[in-house]
């Protein structure tokens, strides 16, 4: 087995269909009786409901194109364009006869190639030489191998298996995804190496537009982008080894006054007089988190792939 996929929901489907018309064997495993996870749906009678995500919008190009060929096979519909009078004129889409349905058509388009095992919750992901073992609870099954393990299971699961794979693997390099700082600072605990934050990369180019079409060059709108960047992954880090998940942040006081002397440290840094350093030149001097030496291209990361929170 090439590679095994924890979580049968929406990302994990996704992935294996991914990964399968790139050449690989895939196994997918969930806890759940079928797949979908948060595409969850229930029937009373003739009623329908939804009791995990209700509607999805679309926002990146692939994504939309995707939404596109799931109305076209009459899986998905437009459902409505925001929730007031005039609405917004954004839409929301949702699955016809339930979100669940969507999952099943996403399974139904699977190959021979991708084998799916719900009633399966995944309890250990043991590090061997060269590949991966998932044990499961209850010894229902003998521990699977695979060259590669994609975890997309809730975070509470996600946690244990990270915090287990870095108890046997010191080594081993984690890289997980994160919804909000509270979540990056679970997952550092847990033992992960980089954390992604949902929306955060397009949070800092839509800043950099914003910077540019105010008056600042390609250049220094990239810098200062950079900037943010690298003080963000430092601060996350250190707020990580004052987090306490039994404190609310607003009343752990060391927290608090770090988390200040980190927005002064930043004020200060963002409000600096403007750059001397001309387009496309390297900079005077360069922090250990290795900037670039010039300003990317619309559309790219003006940080580098460095260990740490993004």
């Amino acid at each position: 087995m090439d590679t095994h996929i924890i979580g049968a929901g929406l990302a994990g489907l996704v992935a294996a269909k991914q990964l399968a018309d790139r050449g690989q064997q895939v196994r997918v495993v969930d806890k759940g009786r079928s797949v979908g996870g948060r595409l969850a749906t229930r029937r009373m009678g003739a009623a329908v409901l939804d009791h995990g995500a209700q509607f999805f919008t679309a926002r990146s190009d692939d994504f939309n194109a995707a939404v596109a060929d799931w109305i076209g096979a009459g899986v998905v519909e437009e459902w409505c364009r925001g929730f007031e009078i005039e609405g917004d004129g954004y839409p929301r889409y949702r699955a016809v006869g339930g979100m669940n349905q969507l999952a099943k058509h996403l399974r139904s388009t699977l190959p021979d190639t991708v084998e799916v095992l719900t009633g399966h919750r995944a309890a250990s992901i043991i590090p061997l030489a060269d590949r991966y073992a998932i044990s499961y609870d209850g010894a229902i099954r003998s521990p699977d191998e695979s060259r590669a393990v994609i975890c997309t299971a809730p975070v509470p699961q996600a946690l244990e298996l990270i915090a287990y794979a870095r108890r046997e693997r010191p080594d081993l390099h984690i890289v997980a995804r994160a919804r909000d700082r509270t979540h990056v600072f679970q997952l550092f605990n847990a033992g992960a190496n980089d954390i992604v934050r949902e929306m955060f990369d397009s949070s800092l180019r839509a800043g950099r537009y914003v910077l540019e079409n105010i008056g600042l060059s390609e250049y220094e709108a990239a810098e200062a982008q950079r900037m943010f960047y690298a003080h963000d992954r430092v601060s996350l880090r250190e707020l990580a080894e004052l987090w306490k998940p039994d404190i609310p942040a607003s009343q752990n006081a060391a927290y608090v006054a770090r988390a200040k002397e980190l927005e002064t440290s930043l004020r200060t840094r963002v409000l600096r007089p403007k750059m001397a350093n001309p387009p496309n030149a390297a900079p005077a001097s360069a922090s250990s988190d290795a900037a670039p030496t010039a300003a990317p291209p619309r559309g790219g990361t003006a940080a580098p792939r460095t260990p740490g929170a993004l």
